[in-house]
């Protein structure tokens, strides 16, 4: 069955989440005061590792292939979050 779950994450510069495979990830935003993952899951599937890295507007970024997940607020920073498709 497909259903949509949340995973609370870090503010952190990488870690990682166990998800079912194939899972699509929808959206990160703050949840009071909390930066959760949003993501679409075949709840059978079993699980595999992703890298979420999550960057502070003004900071560097290492050279990695990524993926643009979404830009969230938690007063006064703006974080930007990526899934790091080749480690």
């Amino acid at each position: 069955m497909r259903i949509i779950y949340k995973y609370p994450l870090v503010i952190t510069d990488l870690q990682t989440v166990y998800l079912p495979k194939g899972a699509k990830i929808l959206t990160v935003q703050d949840q009071h005061g909390v930066a959760c993952l949003w993501v679409e899951i075949e709840t059978t599937n079993d699980p595999e590792q992703r890298i979420i890295e999550i960057v502070g507007t003004g900071n560097k970024m290492e050279e990695h292939e990524r993926k643009y997940i979404s830009t969230f607020f938690q007063f006064p920073f703006v974080w930007h979050v990526y899934e790091r498709i080749k480690i």
